[in-house]
């Protein structure tokens, strides 16, 4: 009995180790992000828009999430999706979702069903029919990319998206 488990734990050992080594070898994605305030800025007798560190955000306030995202594995990684929800307390900017190489959807759902912008919403009307209507930017939920083409090994980029505070 005792030489049988040394052995389901070698087993367990072995098992462990090989997935270690598996996803040391494959992708493998890192992220970053970081909060910056949009704030209007006057220069040379004009006004221009540049981006400081939230320190207190208060209504009205612009802000922009970056998001940067590398493969730190040794495997180029396809398919690579990433989520970020829309921060309590704010409301997404329409169409300010960016990425290089990224398909955008966004959820009005909590993140359920993903569809481009701008994203529809279902209403079933007082005769049982269902119509489909513009979903306003205070629904927006979740914003999604899919980076659409393989990432190689040590390779990085930023996405990024505006809310504005409630």
């Amino acid at each position: 009995m005792r030489n049988l488990s040394k052995a389901l734990i070698a087993l367990a050992l072995f098992s462990c180790t090989a997935v270690l080594m598996a996803q040391e070898a494959g992708p493998r994605i890192v992220l970053s992000a970081k909060a910056e305030k949009e704030v209007a800025v006057r220069k040379d007798g004009g006004e221009t828009v540049k981006r400081v560190p939230v320190e207190i955000a208060a209504r009205g306030d612009m802000i922009v999430y970056t998001i940067t995202y590398k493969n730190e594995g040794r495997e180029p990684a396809t398919g690579t999706s990433i989520v970020n929800p829309v921060p309590k307390g704010t409301t997404y900017i329409m169409e300010s979702a960016k990425g290089k190489n990224s398909r955008i959807t966004c959820s009005v759902d909590n993140g359920k069903y993903y569809q481009p912008q701008p994203a529809k919403y279902q209403v079933r009307k007082d005769d049982g029919t269902i119509e489909y209507r513009l979903a306003p930017a205070k629904m927006y939920t979740h914003i999604m990319w899919l980076i659409e083409k393989p990432l190689p090994a040590g390779s990085s980029g930023e996405i990024e998206f505006k809310v504005k505070v409630n």
